[in-house]
């Protein structure tokens, strides 16, 4: 069982209303929802696919399939994201997912700040909702960074790193929820309504070196970005714990039932941006 404190939100936060979601019916990506983009560095021994080779909708759910292509080759898709259709600031956010926690998987459930009514355009934030290392001890881990996008292209990762730890990567046959409760003061990441870590975004608890960076970037307008990335050797650099080996067992699917958001009415916003 996961490691958390005894902070515990059976449900949805009291005075939250759902303001946009998927629930993956029919049998394709809804393209007015989602968008497929290269948001993750690009690598020679990966290649990137947007069709059923990487994304499948089926029963209820969007798959995001890892493989082996051969040759020295793997495959994953490319992100699937809102930053095309929609962004939103503020609100408690959550997906049902298997998430698979084997090595050499990398899945990712995160977001970046969209230049839609930036209040700092010069910096990207970035908030991990959280990422699997496929290390050899499980647990999930979650940050924030900023990505400044002017010379010197700084990068700064907040020192306070949260971590849910697991027995056992069976976590990843079976559903769990994953959460952002994202307030104008506080980043709460929970694993099935418990939280197992806070950051503050004001400004007693900022972070970089970089004159003038502040906690602006993480009160803009943000998009979700989910992916199924893999540790191959290029990625891994030489790491033989956590790389591809050829006893591992493909596809490597990231299966995800449902995204849902809900808001204050008085707070944040969401901002359709499809058609």
């Amino acid at each position: 069982m996961p490691i958390y404190d005894n902070n515990i939100l059976t449900g949805v936060p009291e005075g939250y209303n759902l303001v946009w979601s998927d629930d993956f019916e029919g049998n394709a990506v809804d393209t007015k929802k989602w968008c497929f983009k290269p948001h993750m560095c690009g690598q020679k021994d990966l290649n990137l696919y947007n069709d059923e080779r990487a994304v499948k909708v089926e029963d209820g759910c969007v798959n995001l399939f890892s493989n082996r292509d051969g040759d020295g080759m793997f495959s994953t898709n490319v992100s699937l994201s809102t930053a095309e259709t929609m962004v939103f600031k503020y609100g408690y956010l959550e997906m049902c997912a298997k998430v698979p926690m084997n090595r050499p998987a990398f899945p990712s459930f995160w977001m970046q700040s969209s230049t839609h009514k930036a209040t700092a355009p010069d910096v990207m934030g970035e908030i991990d909702i959280f990422e699997y290392f496929s290390t050899p001890e499980t647990y999930l881990q979650t940050g924030i960074h900023k990505w400044y996008r002017e010379e010197p292209k700084d990068h700064f990762l907040c020192p306070h790193i949260g971590r849910a730890h697991f027995e056992s990567n069976l976590i990843g046959e079976s559903w769990h929820r994953y959460a952002l409760w994202w307030t104008p003061e506080k980043l709460k990441f929970l694993v099935d309504g418990q939280v197992y870590h806070t950051i503050d975004i004001t400004e007693d608890s900022n972070f970089g070196e970089r004159e003038g960076s502040n906690m602006n970037c993480f009160h803009d307008y943000y998009y979700i970005i989910f992916n199924n990335y893999l540790m191959t050797p290029v990625f891994s650099k030489g790491n033989h714990d956590i790389e591809v080996k050829d006893s591992d067992v493909f596809p490597i699917n990231y299966k995800i039932d449902y995204v849902r958001l809900y808001q204050k009415p008085d707070e944040g916003g969401v901002e359709i941006l499809s058609k």
